[in-house]
């Protein structure tokens, strides 16, 4: 069996300092393969920095910058960039992560994303949204990604299922193959959202995901498939692991996969499309330079009504693997 060439990441985290949040990043090279690897019993070693006015970042202080792995012959080089934490600005009082007590397992910590006011602007000029997010930025060589991570909706996120009218977007992922800031040509992305189909009170959460690039005003209003799974009830108050599959390729060759499983319950393939994973009209496609892997980024109008209801939006998370392949094929 011919091998293929990957790198995997475990991320998990344990408790902060107030400003302070995150795990130790241990890094090892052998040959094809690349880990990243924390628990959620390691030391602390991330610190939250506040100067930067537009993306106030986590940033790794173990020296650890990214790693490299080992190609084929020819391939071109594999690489896993350094992760960081990004809020489009704001200040703690209106978006944070940090590490928090599982209210099911009070002795556990997990990471939780929250956002309490809207900050970041929209095209009006004018604050629009807000968002908290995990970049891994400047990938080198993926053309193949296998991501698990568990998620939890606190149990008061169930006011969402009474908000008024519909929520379109709720992102809870991001996978960039050619970013739009980045100033490759022939941006796209695969969104992945918690959104609520129906307008009134007591209508479910479901997931979806579209396939976008960039128009040429600048928008995202060229759509190349999109699915919602409506039977499938994303649950509050239960941990859920969230289990994807990329592979990039064109209409025929390109996969979309999200498989869900409840705590107490069996996986449940949730999304499952073939289709474009890159631009179609790109004639060089060069893989997943840039993924968001957690991501809570919504509208103006949910986070508003969210800390009417109950403070702030807020997304928990733990033990996330990430395993990235040069090849198409045998990546597990």
């Amino acid at each position: 069996m011919q091998r293929t060439h990957a790198f995997v990441v475990l991320l998990t985290t344990l408790a902060a300092l107030p400003g302070v949040w995150a795990a130790k990043l241990t890094a090892a090279c052998a040959g094809t393969t690349v880990w990243w690897q924390a628990s959620m019993n390691d030391d602390v070693d991330l610190l939250q920095d506040d100067t930067n006015d537009r993306f106030t970042q986590v940033l790794l202080k173990s020296g650890n910058r990214g790693c490299k792995g080992v190609s084929a012959k020819g391939a071109e080089p594999l690489k896993l960039a350094e992760p960081r934490i990004d809020f489009e600005g704001g200040t703690p009082t209106e978006r944070d992560a940090r590490l928090v007590p599982d209210p099911a397992q009070p002795a556990r910590k997990v990471l939780a994303f929250s956002l309490q006011q809207a900050y970041a602007k929209g095209w009006s000029g004018k604050p629009a949204k807000g968002r908290v997010q995990m970049d891994v930025y400047g990938n080198q060589g993926i053309r193949q990604l296998r991501v698990r991570v568990r998620v939890k909706l606190p149990a008061d996120m169930a006011v969402l299922r009474d908000f008024p009218g519909r929520i379109d977007w709720l992102t809870v992922s991001e996978w960039w193959n050619n970013a739009s800031w980045s100033n490759e040509p022939l941006p796209f992305r695969i969104t992945v959202n918690l959104t609520k189909p129906q307008a009134g009170r007591g209508s479910a959460l479901r997931l979806q995901a579209h396939a976008q690039s960039l128009g040429t005003a600048g928008r995202w209003d060229k759509t190349w498939w999109e699915q919602t799974n409506d039977a499938f009830e994303f649950p509050v108050g239960r941990w859920v692991t969230l289990e994807y599959w990329l592979v990039e390729g064109d209409s025929r060759s390109g996969r979309f996969q999200l498989t869900a499983t409840v705590e107490g319950q069996k996986p449940l393939t949730v999304l499952d499309v073939s289709g474009p994973t890159h631009d179609p009209s790109d004639p060089k496609p060069n893989g997943w330079g840039h993924f968001n892997p957690l991501k809570l980024y919504t509208s103006k109008q949910v986070i508003e009504y969210a800390h009417r209801n109950i403070r702030a939006l807020q997304i928990m998370w733990m033990d996330l693997h990430i395993l990235g392949c040069s090849e198409l094929i045998d990546c597990h």
